[in-house]
């Protein structure tokens, strides 16, 4: 029995674009056409989070599931927002959630979701939390396996109400409608998404980012910057894309390193968390590229932490598009040389390995990296398509 049939909120369905829009030609440029879909209700400010008593009030919900990890649930300011949501609610936590979340993972949350039976399911966390949350909306709404939801639009039924509370600057996970989990025997990662996923609330509260630790700071903070550059070339890339890419650009290009010497800096925070929200957006609204599809593998057989491998991977595959196109980046205010280089230097800064070698990555692993990297959906979205043989000389640029 769906949520709808036993009286929960749901969130309503959504109309897709036309499928008979026309490409415009205004003098020398196409104008594309786009489906932009700004559903996902927004509220920023130091503090906000402190609002998520109300929050719930307003939705009429009254049995909260909040699905977390147990490293975020002893943060002072966050556990302050678990106590306001436990006053006059019944709260149940799923708080097991550990990095690049399996297939076994959301299982067992949602088996956790099926005994207490919410009206509501509030992710508070980083970006493995968030795509948590979506996954076990996805099972305990329209059953079945994770697996069943890859690609997207799968659910059939509705699904639960939910709030998204990101306690990291990086993912943007909480801007979009796919939930990315991992197949729990080989670690590929897989995207299910489907618009009913979609947070009904975000709160970005600059004051749940301010104890971050400094190796996730670093690696977010860069994954959340390779977001904005990737999402601005993408094959897919538009209007809407491209505003909300360079905004992110230039909010965590001014931010990252304040925000980085001083995690208590609101201000630098705030725009790190609005940037990475933006950046995540841009991904809805156009996708990734290679670098992204270099790095998954990357982390899958290496367990290198996701944006330090897109971190790593990310300057080469600019070098390769702008080589290809060197009009690709124009609209950054920063020619692409530039941009490269400034992506090395905030590297360095962070402290995250420079080359594959200091990964564990020998030059016997490249050619399986390449036929992997090959395989991601977010490589068909990169500018220019790679081979197997551009990918792995990618990697050997990179090693």
């Amino acid at each position: 029995m769906g949520p709808a049939a036993r009286g929960k909120p749901v969130r309503p369905p959504l109309r897709a674009a036309s499928p008979s829009a026309r490409i415009l030609t205004l003098g020398d440029r196409a104008l594309l056409p786009f489906h932009y879909d700004t559903s996902i209700s927004i509220r920023f400010g130091p503090g906000v989070s402190r609002d998520i008593g109300d929050v719930i009030d307003a939705m009429a919900c009254r049995r909260i599931l909040v699905v977390t990890d147990p490293n975020v649930r002893r943060i002072e300011p966050v556990a302050r927002v678990f106590e306001t949501l436990a006053v006059d609610r019944e709260t149940e936590f799923f708080d097991a959630v550990h990095p690049n979340p399996t297939a076994r993972l959301i299982e067992q949350g949602a088996e956790v979701a099926r005994v207490f039976d919410p009206d509501v399911i509030v992710g508070v966390g980083g970006g493995s939390a968030l795509d948590c949350a979506k996954g076990i909306n996805f099972l305990l709404t329209n059953g079945g396996r994770i697996e069943d939801y890859q690609g997207f639009g799968k659910a059939s039924a509705p699904m639960l109400l939910a709030v998204g509370i990101p306690t990291t600057a990086g993912t943007g996970s909480e801007a979009q409608s796919y939930a990315l989990i991992s197949k729990s025997d080989t670690h590929e990662k897989m995207a299910c998404g489907d618009r009913k996923a979609r947070f009904e609330l975000v709160l970005l509260d600059p004051e749940l980012i301010a104890t971050t630790p400094s190796e996730v700071r670093a690696s977010t903070g860069l994954d959340a910057i390779a977001h904005a550059l990737e999402s601005y070339v993408t094959r897919t890339r538009n209007r809407i894309s491209r505003m909300l890419s360079r905004e992110a650009w230039h909010l965590l290009n001014g931010a990252f390193e304040r925000y980085h010497a001083d995690p208590s800096d609101v201000g630098a925070a705030g725009e790190m968390l609005v940037g990475a929200h933006l950046a995540g957006a841009a991904i809805e609204a156009s996708m990734l590229g290679a670098a992204h599809a270099c790095a998954n593998p990357l982390t899958a057989r290496f367990d290198i932490a996701h944006g330090a491998a897109v971190a790593l991977m990310l300057p080469h595959v600019m070098a390769h598009n702008a080589r290809n196109d060197p009009s690709l980046y124009e609209g950054l205010r920063v020619p692409a040389d530039a941009i490269e280089e400034r992506v090395v230097a905030l590297r360095s800064l962070a402290g995250l390995p420079e080359r594959l070698e200091a990964c564990g990555v020998g030059q016997k692993d490249l050619s399986v990296l390449a036929n992997e990297a090959h395989a991601q959906w977010t490589g068909a979205h990169n500018p220019f398509v790679l081979s197997v043989e551009e990918y792995e000389t990618l990697y050997a640029v990179a090693l």
